[in-house]
């Protein structure tokens, strides 16, 4: 025990424990020691045990063996004395180790070896002394012996020697097989005589006596040894094939391959056998014997095959005439080999393949069978049923491509000679199967009827308007899911498509679903007969309309879907049902008619619907009834504005058009006899427009009332303008009275007591008023232009003919026949026609017309196809006809029965001719309509007219400056696709100003008002250019008005400056102006585009005002998609041709979701992608007046005030003026954001990071100012850097400022995160070094060298005039600041030099997947490494991705595999993706989705969560569309931007799908000489920078570091080798050079083009000849002569360029390697790797196959002979592909040079040649001179990807799996679909 103050320690347990642990650690190591010494003991041991043994040999008299034996083992003793003590010494130290501390581990024999084996040692010495000094006494005497041994010996082996001449087996002659006997024994005597010469031979030795020769006994073991081999092959060869011919056919099969194997090895032995056996009788036999025996051993391969049946044994008996009874137990080969079967060859080869035919097509209906035995159905429950109602239609898809997959195959088989014995079996399969695939059919379109009428029969009002079909409907229920629950538990394909129950009652299934189809149609066909306005729904509308008839209240969102403008009914307070008034509302206002008679909304709704309808017309016609007795009145006692607030809109202007017809027509009646009646006339007419305009200043209340004043004033302003026009021509006596047709012309309004009805006369044709309600709408400004189309279309109804006003956009074609329709009460259905509508789509609409007398304005008539013109043209024909025969009722076209017709139908048809997408009218359907010219109308008339009518006293002047100014414009200013200055602009001007004068005090001055609002309206579209110009014409204009003041929005701007604070945005006086303008537009226009270049701050634009209206109580939110990364039918939906089911589409679900007035909030749909003449024009309809989408299905849509459709787009090339004067405008030019805000806002987010990064924005911001802002010194007249940098740099790809500035940012930002992350701030002149790297990154970084050194050089001229020297690195010559960077991990960031890690090369040179960095690539990885762990940011924006330009050969590939390999698997993943041009969106999209996994709800990611960087190769290759549109790209784009993209099942059209964790790496060519760029909108999304070609530098280190490796000392080179492949990099680099720049492409040599690739296949060409057969450096400068002119001149097609590369040759070996060696290969050697015999096996004696080594040709002859060889055994191998060919020169030549580049890793050729030229052929002998399986897909009708799939796969496992060489010819005639190159381009990549 211890103690240690207050410790006390107890040891004496460790104590122990630690000596037991020395003690038995002790133990156990004595014990190991103990064996070892014990093993080295008793080796000593018995070594002197052997020794003394073999010293003890008896030597007698003469025996030399163990003389010899004797001696050498003394000459050992004497050699092992010397080093004996150094094996006994460690033995005496370990037993004394053990001695002392474990003495009693020996036993006594151990002990006493111990204590003997040194004296034993001693004695053997001892012993030796006594035998030597034996040895030496006798020594003499055996010497003597010895020569006259020899001497006898001597002439024994002459006489053998002669008997051997005699009687040996060499004896010509004899027969084979004695010649064996002999050779046996003769090999026995000389064995015995070799063994003396041996023993003589030694004692020579010993005795220092001469060797003697024995010349003779030489010669003969020679001979003999030639004749082993032939007669042992004879011997072996004769007893194999007589074991073969014992063995039993039934073990035969198992020894086939044996047999084959064996005897084509002892035919190589026999080939082998040197020349002079060849004329041997054995050898002629055994050649005989074995070739015999190959030729029938394939036919017993065949024979022996398991395809073979006892039918096909009958024949082989037939044949040969001889009984096998192979079926007995002891039928041997040898009666197979004796019925002579080699003469039957061919027969038996029939028979074989017709076999094996038969095997294989059993073996198919086998798998066939099974595969179907296997197939099951997948079932599913349907709505709210949880049990299996349906079969789940992908699983059913599938199951019938695999059926018609079968059927095909079954089929062949059936028609092929060889399937007679399974004809049964095939036809019960094919019966089966063929019975199964209508069951299905008939089943799944069963399955589609119920599904459709499941919902209608079984509940809601339709099932009970139809209780017959709803309660045979019930019965078919119950049946269908019995047997849907029968066959879920079958599930199997064929035994429930067998099932008995299934099979009876589906066609009673489908008999009654089609009956209660049928119905049902007739039920809807009924209902709309009924009231034919159902026509215009689609069904499930309808469906939904009919199936909640019960409940009215629930159909008020449906009226307007059936009424012009009946948006709501009133219902009676007491009794629900009873319709008291209809309303027609306009946001808050109501305007309602009271109904004559109440209507009862109950029974069926058709009818209290049809009810509503003419109750409707009678309460119209009662309130016209009254206004036309109040006419008279006004301006006696009845002002105009109590009539207008005692009317509705429609009736108070018929109201004063009755007027002006009753006054005007009574003036020119009177005019003869009272003259101032017309004075009078004018005066009431002044009068009561005066009165109007007046009442347009005052507050109306609401907008629905302004409205009808505004509407008031227009048609009134027009009619006045008339009765003026009239009365000056009554003045001038041109017109007489009331009959002339100047007054006769006009539309005139008459109340007719005796009809009491309103009629409307145009000419000579009466409209009776159709009394539909129109609600309060604006109407047109009537001009001549108007008038005009009035009369035609009068007139064309009057002659039974439907209208056609044609023109450009915006000249009132739809609108004037709306308003035509307006004017004679009647409401005018507007169909936006497109290439999706069908025949049947029309057929509803004209139907739909005729029975309600409705009108029909087709928009857009052109674009439906011409196929479905021609039948339109049948059925408005059918329509004409019926008219003009005053009919009641007439056949439709496609009809049963006759259908109703109401005369007042009219239908018109309008067009803008000859834009994209547009048809030409069949002719038979152009003499239908009447056309209208609508060209520019009188613009002056509309503005005065709308001026007066929104409340301006000076229309007049207004109207005259407004009209000349627009003129003006367009003349003058730039000639943009998105300018307009059409009526649609024009109207949208003239209500803000009505609004704007309102808004504004009495006083104001009007023109001043005017201008202002015409100024502020049209900036907002202006690009930057036509501003200057646009405000001059405007000054010009209005002289007086000095430049007023824009309208304030207080709210707006506030809002939106508080919000560019918050998140730290520059408020930029010109670009905050275009947020207001986009305000103002979107109180305008319910359709707008923002236009203009990427980063130009649109989308920002749209966020701010959004958001701002938000905060401002007005909520506002954005659903963004780009239409084009989605085809048209994707987009707005299509209708499947056969089923006619339709699918929506993303856009229409998105608008149907979103167009829903119970959503409290505005929506704006944003489409955000490039405008084509094709999708946009479908929504004309939208973007127009009418606000309604009108799909394929017949489905209408309108649009909701709260909603707002937007447009983001880069430009409007391709939009037609159509859509161009439909939407308002907001351009955003480059210069209105420029760069400044970018930097700033940038500067201001810097302190989000760390507070003091504000230290860092001081410092930096003084910089941009200075570097960038500043003008460059002599710079000329640029303005600033970027200016200078437009004018004098060049990029390789089109960049603006703003991706400029992006770069710049992005770079700088990511340079400074290590500095951000740990909180400090460099030094001044550190982040000068840093801005300097960024700038000139992103300025040069997509720059070629030489406009690099431009660049730097004008930024050290910038950098010196601000004393700013230390930011320029100290560049040695011929360097720039692209080969330095600031280093990262100094905190002063120094400059230091790029250099590439040091390359360490492979242990196996593979010279095609080497990847040596250079610093070319190591800099490209630090730029891609450091942008993606940057944030992802929106301000500046970066995606974290990078995208590597460069032309072809730059190793962009490569740096970007070089930088994905570093990755960390467990954290990221990396996908290839190789674009081209046959790469679609959604191929795109599912390559991305095969990647990623569901992570919640619509969110995706990575698999494992992880991130995923995706390497797009070749991003610029997607085929640009006519449009200039690359459509993969902008799906590349939308998946950058919006991280994801919409689903396209068909059950989630329109949901978005969102993936995560997402970065992305671009590699493309340089765009521009027939290559396409990206566009820009997608460049901003990557920090795009230049792959340059690299150095001469960069090039000596690639493949200087390769050629070292290759040819070195330790590879075995020799010096004068070593020194000369050190030259080859110049010399090569100087032949490309010159060739590249002397050899450009054209448009017929567009392949010549010289690149990295080019230089590299030259090294790679070096690289395959091994080090051994470059052994001198002749043959080096050969080598590499000819692989320079491989590479160069054999893609080179004219003769004269071939010369030219061998000149450049000439030129460049002198200058690098010296005339010698330029002399030695003035001729090109050729090199090849076919010209080595074959080798075979030293054992067995089988072929190895020939080494397949690259060298210079021995000689042409001797490689044509080679050839041919080869050539020889390819045909007999493949006698069936035989190939005749003759090698001359060429083909040789063509032959060597496909060999060489297969040989090569990854290499891959094309061959280009005109048919015929042997290109196929000689690639299948190179394929085979190079030990390749050669393969060719065979084209079949049916090929397809899936087959080319299959076959490819079959390849790859080869390749990949076995290691097999593969070459896969590939022909222009095999390319079935444009598919097949995109496939062969991804495996080329």
């Amino acid at each position: 025990q211890h103690q240690i103050s207050a410790l006390m320690l107890q040891t004496s347990s460790l104590g122990s424990s630690l000596k037991e642990l020395s003690n038995s650690w002790k133990e156990a190591y004595a014990k190991e020691l103990h064996k070892d010494a014990f093993a080295k003991l008793e080796q000593c041991a018995e070594m002197v045990q052997r020794t003394r043994k073999r010293l003890q040999r008896e030597v007698s008299q003469g025996d030399i063996d163990a003389l010899s034996s004797v001696m050498s083992t003394l000459q050992e003793v004497r050699q092992k004395e010397s080093e004996i003590e150094l094996e006994f010494i460690p033995i005496e130290h370990m037993y004394r180790i053990l001695d002392e501390n474990l003495p009693n581990i020996m036993s006594k024999d151990e002990q006493d070896l111990r204590s003997m084996y040194k004296k034993n040692w001693e004695d053997l010495l001892k012993e030796c002394d006594e035998k030597q000094k034996e040895l030496a006494l006798c020594q003499i005497q055996f010497r003597k012996d010895l020569i006259k041994t020899v001497g006898s010996f001597k002439k024994d082996v002459a006489s053998f020697r002669a008997i051997y001449l005699r009687n040996g087996p060499m004896v010509r002659g004899i027969p084979p097989r004695e010649a064996v006997e002999r050779l046996k024994r003769f090999r026995e005597e000389y064995e015995v005589r070799g063994r003396k010469q041996e023993i003589y031979y030694v004692g020579e030795d010993l005795f220092g006596v001469p060797h003697q020769q024995y010349p003779a006994l030489d010669q003969t073991k020679q001979e003999l040894g030639y004749l082993g081999t032939l007669y042992d092959l004879y011997v072996q060869v004769l007893e194999t094939i007589r074991d073969y011919k014992e063995y039993l056919w039934t073990d035969v099969p198992d020894y086939v391959e044996t047999m084959q194997k064996t005897i084509d090895s002892f035919a190589g032995r026999c080939k082998k056998m040197p020349k002079q056996l060849r004329d041997w009788p054995a050898y002629g036999e055994l050649k005989k014997e074995i070739e015999d025996f190959q030729l029938v051993l394939p036919l017993l391969m065949e024979l022996g095959k398991p395809s073979i049946m006892p039918r096909h044994w009958q024949q082989v008996m037939d044949m040969t005439g001889k009984e096998l009874p192979v079926d007995s137990e002891d039928f041997k080969l040898s009666s197979l080999i004796e019925a002579q079967l080699n003469e039957f060859a061919d027969e038996i080869s029939d028979i074989c393949e017709g076999a094996d035919k038969q095997l294989i097509i059993e073996s198919k209906i086998k798998e066939i069978s099974s595969q179907w035995e296997g197939l099951f159905f997948d079932f599913a429950g349907w709505k709210e049923r949880d049990y299996p109602c349906i079969l789940v239609g992908a699983k059913v898809g599938e199951t019938q491509e695999v059926l018609e997959e079968t059927m095909n195959q079954l089929n062949t088989m059936n028609a092929q000679r060889h399937s007679l014995p399974f004809k049964e079996e095939l036809t019960a399969l094919i019966t089966t199967l063929s019975d199964t695939g209508d069951t299905i059919e008939r089943w799944f379109k069963i399955q589609g009827m119920w599904t459709s009428l499941e919902s209608v029969f079984t509940g809601g009002d339709i099932a009970k308007q139809m209780p017959m079909e709803a309660k045979k409907f019930s019965q078919i229920d119950k049946d269908w899911v019995k047997i849907m629950a029968k066959s879920a538990e079958t599930k199997l394909v064929v035994p429930c498509c067998q099932n008995d129950m299934l099979k009876q009652m589906l066609p009673v299934l489908g008999q009654g679903l089609e009956t209660c189809q049928k119905s049902l149609e007739s039920y809807l066909e009924g209902k709309r007969n009924k009231f034919p306005r159902f026509y215009f729904t689609s069904d499930p509308v309808l469906l939904k309309i009919l199936s909640q008839g019960s409940d009215p209240e629930s159909i008020q969102e449906d009226f307007e879907k059936l009424f012009d403008a009946i948006n709501r009914v009133q219902f009676d307070k007491v009794d629900k049902k009873k319709i008291m008034k209809i309303l027609g509302v306009v946001g808050s206002a109501v305007e309602s008619v009271d109904m004559a008679t109440p209507v009862m909304a109950q029974g069926n709704i058709e009818d209290w619907l049809l009810a509503l309808q003419s109750e409707m017309q009678r309460s119209v016609r009662k309130e016209c009834r009254n206004a036309a007795i109040m006419c008279p009145q006004i301006m006696n006692g009845l002002s105009l504005t109590e009539f207008g607030n005692q009317t509705i809109a429609q009736v108070s202007l018929l109201g004063i058009q009755l007027v002006w017809t009753a006054d005007f027509q009574d003036a020119l009646t009177r005019m003869s006899r009272d003259k101032k009646v017309m004075t009078e006339a004018n005066r009431k007419f002044v009068t009561m427009l005066s009165d109007l305009v007046a009442v347009c200043l005052t507050d109306l209340g609401s907008k629905m009332n302004r409205t009808k004043f505004e509407t008031l004033v227009t048609v009134h302003v027009h009619q006045k303008d008339l009765f003026q026009d009239v009365w000056r021509l009554c003045k001038s006596n041109l017109v007489k009275d009331a009959n002339d047709f100047e007054w006769l012309k006009q539309t005139r309004c008459y109340w007719k007591q005796d009809q009491d009805h309103a009629v409307v006369s145009i000419a000579d044709v009466d409209f009776i008023y159709s009394y539909e309600y129109l609600g309060c709408k604006e109407r047109l400004v009537i001009t001549a232009l108007t008038d005009r189309c009035y009369v035609t279309q009068s007139q064309a109804l009057g002659m039974f003919f439907g209208g056609a006003p044609a023109g450009p956009a915006g000249t009132g074609k739809t609108e004037t026949t709306k308003d035509m329709g307006r004017t004679l009460g009647v409401f005018v259905v507007v169909t936006n026609c497109s290439d999706q509508h069908r025949f049947r789509d029309m057929a509803k609409i004209f139907k739909g017309l005729c029975m309600s007398g409705l009108w029909g304005c087709f928009d857009e008539f052109n674009r439906i196809e011409l196929e479905v013109l021609s039948v339109v043209a049948m059925q408005v024909e059918s329509i004409c006809s019926a008219k003009r025969m005053a009919l009641k009722t007439f056949m439709f076209p496609g009809e049963v029965a006759p259908i109703k017709l109401v005369p007042a139908v009219g239908y018109f048809i309008t067009m803008n001719p000859g834009y994209a997408g547009r048809q030409e009218l069949p002719e038979n359907l152009k003499v239908l309509f009447r056309s209208v010219a609508m060209m520019v109308p009188n613009r002056e008339t509309i503005m005065k007219v709308k001026l007066a009518s929104v409340g301006y006293s000076m229309m007049d002047l207004l109207g005259k400056k407004f009209c000349i100014l627009y003129a003006l414009c367009e003349q003058q200013l730039s000639k943009q696709r998105h300018y307009d200055f059409g009526l649609r602009n024009i109207l949208s001007v003239l209500r803000t100003s009505g609004t704007v004068k309102r808004s504004e005090p009495p006083d104001t001055d009007e023109e001043m008002l005017f201008m202002r609002t015409v100024r502020d309206m049209n900036l907002s579209k202006l690009v930057a250019d036509d501003v200057p110009l646009f405000l001059a014409l405007l000054k010009d204009i209005f002289p007086k008005v000095t430049d007023p003041p824009k309208k304030v929005y207080k709210n707006i701007e506030d809002g939106s400056r508080a919000l560019l604070k918050e998140h730290k945005l520059i408020d930029w006086d010109t670009w905050m102006l275009k947020v207001i303008q986009l305000y103002e537009t979107s109180l305008v226009r319910h359709g707008f585009m923002l236009v203009g270049p990427t980063l130009c701050g649109k989308t920002e634009i749209a966020h701010i005002l959004t958001t701002c209206m938000t905060n401002d109580g007005n909520p506002h939110h954005s659903v963004i998609m780009n239409p084009k990364a989605i085809t048209d039918s994707q987009m707005y939906g299509v209708k499947d041709p056969v089923s006619e089911e339709w699918t929506p589409g993303v856009f229409a679900s998105i608008w149907q979701k979103w167009n829903n007035r119970s959503i409290k909030k505005t929506t704006w749909i944003i489409c955000d992608g490039p405008v084509d003449a094709i999708w946009i024009e479908n929504l004309n309809t939208v973007l127009d007046d009418n606000k309604i989408l009108t799909l394929a299905n017949n489905d209408r849509i309108p649009m909701t005030d709260n909603c707002k459709i937007v447009f983001e787009v880069q430009d409007l090339r391709n939009a037609s003026p159509a859509t161009v004067s439909r939407a308002g405008i907001i351009y955003v030019s480059a210069s209105d954001l420029g760069w400044e805000p970018l930097v700033g806002s940038w500067l201001l987010r810097r302190t989000d990071i760390n507070p003091n990064r504000q230290a860092e924005a001081d410092i930096l911001k003084p910089l941009f100012d200075k570097w960038l802002k500043a003008a460059p010194p002599n710079s000329g007249a640029a303005v600033d850097f970027f200016d200078w940098n437009m004018r004098n740099i060049k990029k390789v790809m089109e960049c603006n400022d703003s991706i400029v500035i992006i770069n710049v940012l992005n770079i700088l930002a990511a340079s400074l995160r290590t500095a951000a992350e740990e909180n400090y701030v460099l030094s001044e002149d550190a982040y000068r070094r840093v801005l300097t790297y960024a700038v000139m990154w992103g300025f040069g970084g997509l720059l070629e060298p030489e406009e690099r050194v431009k660049l730097w050089s004008k930024f050290i001229e910038i950098l010196e005039a601000n004393k700013h020297k230390d930011a320029i690195p100290n560049c040695a010559e011929g360097t720039t600041v692209f080969e330095y960077v600031p280093d990262w991990n100094d905190k002063a960031r120094p400059w230091i030099m790029w250099s590439p890690e040091e390359w360490k090369p492979p242990k196996k040179l593979q010279f095609a997947s080497l990847l040596i960095p250079t610093s070319d690539s190591t800099r490209a990885e630090h730029l891609m490494k450091i942008i993606s762990e940057h944030d992802r940011t929106r301000t500046p924006p970066s995606f974290k991705s990078t995208m590597l330009v460069g032309a072809p050969g730059t190793a962009k590939t490569s740096t970007a595999l070089m930088y994905t390999s570093r990755f960390s698997q467990d954290v990221m993943l990396m996908k290839r993706l190789n674009l081209s041009s046959a790469t679609t969106p959604h191929g795109l999209q599912k390559s991305i989705e095969a990647e990623i996994e569901k992570k919640q709800g619509k969110t995706f990611c990575p698999p494992g969560g992880k991130q995923m960087t995706v390497f797009i190769d070749d991003a610029s290759m997607p085929i640009v569309n006519k449009w200039g549109d690359q459509v993969t790209n902008e799906l590349t784009r939308q998946l950058m931007e919006m991280s994801g993209f919409y689903f396209l099942d068909k059950d989630k059209r329109g949901d978005f799908k969102t993936i995560e964790n997402m970065l992305y790496v671009g590699a493309m060519g340089h765009p521009g000489g027939g290559k396409n760029d990206i566009p820009n909108r997608l460049k901003s999304k990557f920090l795009c920078f230049n792959m340059v070609l690299p150095s001469v530098a960069s090039v000596d280190s690639i493949f200087g570091n390769i050629m070292k490796v290759k040819f070195s000392a330790k590879a075995g080179a020799k010096p004068p080798v070593i020194a000369l492949s050190q030259k080859l990099c110049r010399a090569t680099v100087d032949v490309w050079d010159k060739i590249k720049r002397s050899l450009l492409p054209t448009p017929l040599r567009f392949h010549y083009i010289f690149n990295m690739r080019d230089l590299s296949r030259v090294f790679q060409g070096i690289m395959e000849c091994p080090v051994d057969i470059v052994a001198s450096e002749h043959i080096l400068a050969g080598l590499w002569k000819h692989e320079n002119v491989r590479v160069f001149a054999d893609k080179l097609s004219r003769e004269i360029d071939k010369t030219f590369v061998d000149k450049v040759l000439a030129e460049f070996m002198p200058q690098h390697f010296g005339e010698d060696l330029y002399e030695a290969n003035k001729e090109t050697p050729w090199f090849c790797d076919f010209q080595r015999d074959m080798e075979y096996d030293d054992e067995t004696g089988e072929e190895i196959g020939a080494p397949k080594i690259y060298e210079p040709a021995q000689s042409w002859d001797f490689v044509k002979q080679k050839a041919y060889e080869y050539l020889g055994k390819f045909n007999e191998l493949y006698p069936s592909k035989a190939m005749h060919l003759v090698l001359f020169d060429e083909a040789l030549q063509h032959l060597m040079k496909i060999n060489r580049t297969i040989q090569q890793k990854r290499g891959s050729a094309m061959l280009v040649g005109v048919g015929g030229s042997g290109k196929q052929s000689l690639a299948r002998l190179a394929g085979y001179t190079s030990g390749h399986f050669t393969f060719q897909i065979t084209i079949t009708k049916t090929y397809n990807d899936a087959a080319l799939f299959e076959d490819l796969k079959i390849l790859f496992i080869r390749a990949g799996c076995k290691n097999e060489s593969v070459t896969f010819i590939f022909t222009d005639a095999e390319v079935k679909s444009e598919g097949f190159l995109e496939y062969m381009n991804s495996f080329l990549a």
